[in-house]
């Protein structure tokens, strides 16, 4: 079974570590994980039939996506669940796949199509997205489209140093997301009666102080090794095209 759940980068099962606590998953941030990895699948494929050199139609293809997130609150939604539920194991749920790739394309669509990201438009984007989060059925494809320019807006209009500096030379994000999870459960299942903000502050630390550690003592490495191959294949590459007698 854990072999299985490797392959389909599914997230460990163990259901009795935080056995009595709300919600007792060993790691709850990890679902995700199997469905990054198919829409980085589906970039490469997508790649590959030149789909990103005809701009319009990924556009056209991603606003398909967000669209297809409104078929789940009307009763059809339920039968494409039910008609896909013997693939579920290797595609996910239809909902959380086109919402997240949803998510995923609009990311790429930013890239695509550089914006703007005046003041103004910032403020009115913020204000949008505040106002479509009081609507249940918008909030979430508010969050995948206007979010995520507000999020871009943030990023290229903070002045705040720290803003600025995280992750711009090492990135800790992953290390974050996969980490955060099991303190916090920890603080939680050894100190059941610590405060919100206590809790939040130490999760915080921890999670960092553990990013940053795995960012150096492994992703890190493994990017090397990646330039390390990519690099020795060129250079094989180049001796391959080299005519004969050249040294």
């Amino acid at each position: 079974m854990l072999g299985v759940n490797l392959l389909m980068l599914k997230a460990p099962q163990a259901p009795a570590a935080f056995d009595g606590l709300p919600y007792a998953a060993l790691n709850g941030s990890m679902w995700t994980i199997s469905y990054e990895f198919r829409c980085y699948l589906l970039a490469a494929l997508l790649g590959i039939v030149g789909l990103y050199r005809h701009k319009f139609w990924y556009l056209a293809l991603t606003a398909l996506f967000v669209v297809a997130n409104f078929l789940f609150l009307w009763p059809i939604g339920e039968v494409i669940e039910r008609a896909a539920r013997p693939s579920n194991a290797i595609l996910g749920t239809p909902a959380e796949t086109v919402r997240l790739t949803s998510a995923f394309m609009c990311g790429a669509c930013l890239k695509l199509f550089p914006l703007h990201y005046r003041k103004s438009y910032g403020v009115g984007a913020s204000l949008l997205l505040l106002a479509a989060l009081f609507v249940p059925g918008l909030a979430s494809v508010a969050l995948i489209t206007v979010g995520a320019y507000v999020l871009f807006w943030v990023a290229n209009n903070a002045t705040w140093r720290p803003l600025k500096t995280i992750n711009a030379t090492d990135d800790i994000s992953y290390g974050v997301y996969l980490y955060a999870w099991p303190i916090g459960m920890l603080l939680i299942w050894y100190w059941r009666d610590m405060g919100l903000v206590t809790h939040g502050l130490l999760t915080l630390f921890a999670a960092t102080t553990l990013g940053f550690l795995s960012w150096h003592l492994v992703e890190k490495r493994f990017m090397r090794l990646k330039s390390r191959v990519g690099r020795d294949r060129g250079a094989s590459s180049l001796g391959d095209a080299a005519p004969a007698g050249t040294p």
